[in-house]
């Protein structure tokens, strides 16, 4: 996706990096990008002091565990720094949204890849155990809260299919929003209307990689002359 774009636009690519993608990764950047941004961020291993205390911190904060543990500071305000320069905002996927400050000065996207509270609600259906229930039915709640929240202060929302792009409209009250694929974006004057702006079934060729399939959401502004993107 980033190749694609990267022909015809300018990328700025911020990231968070847990320090396990190596030099090779960072090099091939260059590929898809103008210039690589990563702000440092430690990797919370599953089992770990570190990974009980997020759990313990989801029971008492209004946010869910899965959005939690991406939540950064540094890149909240390095986000902020670049944004002024850009023409646009995408943050990929849900979790790296809890870092895009809530006043951007361009308009943004958020591209959604699941419908994360459905599979939050799933998964407490599923739990045999009645204390992990009890945590799942929270922290789905959680999700759907803070879900419909973000879709619905992001200017755009793209969904993966007709009925998660159904399901944001219904569930979360989300007006704009559309299907994957090419597709045309107006935005409230004056900002840009973008022409078909990827092809998604190439997306993620050539994206860095962390050492989890879900670990650090790499978090990237890109620019049409100036797009902000976030990717994985």
């Amino acid at each position: 996706m980033l190749r694609h774009l990267s022909a015809e636009h300018r990328i700025t690519f911020l990231c968070l990096d847990d320090g396990t993608s190596g030099a090779a990764a960072h090099a091939a950047a260059a590929e898809y990008c103008e210039q690589l941004v990563t702000v440092p961020a430690a990797a919370v291993a599953k089992g770990s002091l570190p990974f009980y205390w997020l759990v313990a911190r989801s029971l008492v904060e209004p946010l869910p565990y899965a959005i939690l543990r991406y939540r950064s500071e540094p890149m909240r305000r390095r986000i902020a720094e670049l944004a002024g320069g850009m023409d646009l905002v995408v943050c990929d996927f849900l979790a790296p949204s809890v870092n895009v400050p809530q006043l951007l000065p361009v308009a943004s996207i958020l591209f959604q890849h699941n419908v994360e509270t459905s599979i939050w609600q799933r998964r407490a259906r599923l739990a045999r155990n009645p204390l992990a229930r009890a945590y799942l039915q929270d922290q789905a709640r959680k999700m759907a809260d803070y879900e419909a929240a973000q879709c619905r202060r992001f200017d755009h929302v793209v969904a993966v299919s007709d009925a998660d792009a159904a399901t944001h409209r219904l569930d979360f009250g989300v007006d704009r929003v559309s299907n994957h694929g090419p597709f045309h974006v107006q935005f409230p004057p004056p900002g840009p209307v973008l022409k078909p702006l990827l092809e998604y079934a190439a997306a993620y060729d050539g994206a860095l990689s962390l050492s989890e399939t879900d670990a650090m959401i790499h978090n990237g502004l890109a620019q049409t002359r100036n797009i902000t993107l976030t990717i994985k």
